[in-house]
């Protein structure tokens, strides 16, 4: 079948889930397929990279269409359909989840994550049959909706089976009807049974009884005063959703006071107050000297950058310096991913006076875990007194759209 185009998507404003190795296009439709076959494999669109923007493409034959232009009934059947689909998927994902070995693991996590999407725009149809793109990322906003798809799984309900022709009555008179032994149990028996009932209902009792009070509840009232949690939802997705905030809350946290640290461990790079006869960022650049702007620059805001180019490989950077030489025109610097992998390399400043200042790699920075970074030139302008606002591009990549990131003299 020949594969045709259904979107081409923006990549600097969404955030990929998941380890690169857990969601690239074979790891996930192969393990889809394996399970449930080519029908579900087919709900994924294959993406590759052409002039900076992903651009999603599938084998289904008949009229593309997104979800927003069907009409309402069309548009639910739709829907139904995806969600059944992602129930199955979820369902597979469950059974990876409960084994013990890793890889298992690992591709529980990739199918739970391939189930995600930024916004319902990402749903079409090809040929009837749902498709989805861009999937495996989410809005890089506080707080980005979630299980957006998940949602459209059909509620189950539990199936009861009638017996048929006159067994049903038979069934039922034969669970209530005591059994012969029993109507032969001495009178002592029965009083020993039912005992043992009430000493049961007796020990539940004590046990409530004990328990309730520290909840604020009185024995034999209404069982009404204990308020109702805040953090109670009524929408498991939007309990998720709250705390999936939190927890993205703190780690941006954790990643300002990583900043903090200076490489030495002498100190912080908290901002500091522009010193008598010192001249600011902004002054530099007027003068157009690079000689003020020497010394060394810490990032300052999240930037994520593309391992080798690869869109696919997208990974958030956890500390980027620059360090410039005395005259403000040569430089070094060391970019730590959030994996723990260091690359280094080399640049050129220069400033254009009245405008800004301009960083150019001069070759791809090496990182240690044999990969590199496609060379980047950063066209930066004054934020602050002693901070820049960056515009970074990839040069080996057509098109590439500016990717903007903050950095504080330390």
């Amino acid at each position: 079948m020949v594969a045709r185009t259904i979107a081409r998507t923006r990549l600097d404003n969404v955030k990929p889930l998941g380890e690169p190795s857990q969601r690239t296009y074979e790891f996930v439709v192969g393990n889809v397929r394996r399970a449930l076959g080519d029908r579900h494999a087919a709900l994924f669109a294959e993406p590759s990279n052409q002039a900076g923007l992903a651009v999603w493409q599938s084998e289904l034959p008949g009229e593309i269409l997104p979800l927003s232009s069907l009409s309402p009934d069309t548009a639910e059947e739709l829907k139904t359909k995806l969600g059944k689909i992602v129930a199955d998927i979820l369902a597979v994902a469950d059974d990876f989840a409960v084994k013990a070995d890793p890889a298992a693991q690992s591709i529980a996590i990739a199918l739970r994550n391939a189930v995600e999407v930024p916004s319902e725009e990402c749903i079409f149809s090809v040929g009837g049959a749902p498709v989805i793109v861009q999937w495996g990322f989410h809005l890089d906003v506080y707080a980005p909706p979630r299980a957006l798809l998940s949602r459209l799984i059909p509620p189950t309900r539990p199936v009861v089976e009638p017996s048929a022709g006159d067994a049903g009555p038979a069934v039922a008179a034969a669970v209530v009807a005591p059994l012969p032994e029993d109507e032969k149990r001495s009178g002592l028996w029965d009083i020993l049974w039912w005992l043992g009932w009430l000493l049961l209902a007796v020990l539940i009792f004590i046990v409530l009884y004990l328990a309730i009070p520290a909840c604020g509840v009185w024995p034999f009232s209404f069982l009404d005063r204990c308020e109702t949690s805040v953090l109670a939802a009524d929408d498991p997705h939007e309990e998720s959703d709250r705390i999936q905030a939190e927890i993205d809350a703190l780690e941006r946290a954790i990643l300002d006071l990583d900043r903090q640290c200076v490489a030495d461990g002498a100190g912080t790079t908290a901002e500091a107050p522009v010193q008598d006869g010192a001249k600011t960022v902004e002054e530099a650049i007027t003068e157009g000297d690079s000689s003020l702007l020497a010394g060394c620059w810490q990032l300052d805001s999240n930037y994520t950058l593309y391992v080798d180019g690869d869109i696919n490989r997208p990974r958030k950077v956890q500390d980027w310096q620059v360090c410039l030489d005395e005259a403000g025109e040569n430089g070094t610097q060391r970019l730590v991913f959030d994996n723990g992998t260091v690359c280094e390399g080399t640049l050129k400043s220069t400033v254009t006076q009245g405008e800004d200042m301009t960083w150019v790699d001069d070759a791809p920075m090496q990182c240690d875990d044999s990969s590199f970074i496609v060379r980047r030139k950063n066209v930066c302008r004054t934020s602050a007194e002693t901070s820049i606002q960056c515009g970074s591009v990839d040069l080996e990549r057509e098109n590439s759209q500016p990717v903007d990131v903050k950095l504080r003299r330390q």
